[in-house]
């Protein structure tokens, strides 16, 4: 169960990444994006446009890789569970493509992915810092650690991906919680992605 939920994540994540870094780049490159511009529809529009196109697409493959899992173990009882695993995966990977969308306008798509790609990292395993900033007991690498912490998006406080939570479902304050604080990492990278996006010369 934790191999093929961790397998989900992985997928969506990926395209995430690679699609998400491209998404823009290529249409101002390509200047394809002069087409549609040129009609009755704002910058902020056409971002918009495309970021929900390839979230719809990450859910659609998200959603069916879940029903082959629960094929696979064929009890309804995870059935319920398992929804809320998907939204918490689904919730974690747009978040990582805000960014990656927000970043593929103002920089070439490579770095944009692997800032993508250490974004994610950085908030699974920004707590396995702690153990080291507790040797150290250097109040100010202490205070930077806090902030640092502050400041990620604190992805291994809510990493439901295992048969644990198959078994017993998140409680409900956790998953409210969840998904907005999470809904306000996709609003603030959107909003920047959108202010960059209205400033750029694409022509």
């Amino acid at each position: 169960a934790d191999l093929g939920l961790a397998t989900m994540e992985i997928s969506s994540l990926g395209l995430a990444l690679f699609s998400g870094s491209y998404l823009i780049h290529k249409e101002i490159e390509k200047q394809t994006c002069l087409l549609l511009l040129a009609k009755p529809l704002s910058r902020a529009q056409f971002l918009l446009g495309k970021f929900f196109g390839l979230v719809a697409l990450m859910l659609l493959n998200l959603v069916f890789l879940m029903l082959l899992l629960n094929l696979f173990f064929m009890n309804s009882e995870y059935f319920f569970n398992s929804s809320m695993i998907l939204v918490n995966i689904f919730m974690k990977v747009t978040v990582v493509f805000s960014l990656v969308l927000f970043l593929s306008v103002i920089i070439r798509p490579v770095l944009s992915l692997l800032f993508g790609l250490s974004f994610y990292l950085y908030g699974h395993w920004i707590n396995n810092v702690d153990y080291f900033v507790k040797m150290m007991r250097d109040p100010t690498i202490t205070q930077y650690y806090k902030v640092l912490e502050f400041v990620s998006p604190q992805f291994y406080r809510m990493n439901w991906k295992s048969i644990y939570y198959l078994k017993q479902a998140v409680p409900a304050h956790e998953f409210v919680f969840m998904i907005g604080y999470f809904a306000l990492w996709i609003i603030f990278f959107l909003a920047l992605g959108i202010r960059k996006f209205n400033k750029k010369d694409i022509i």
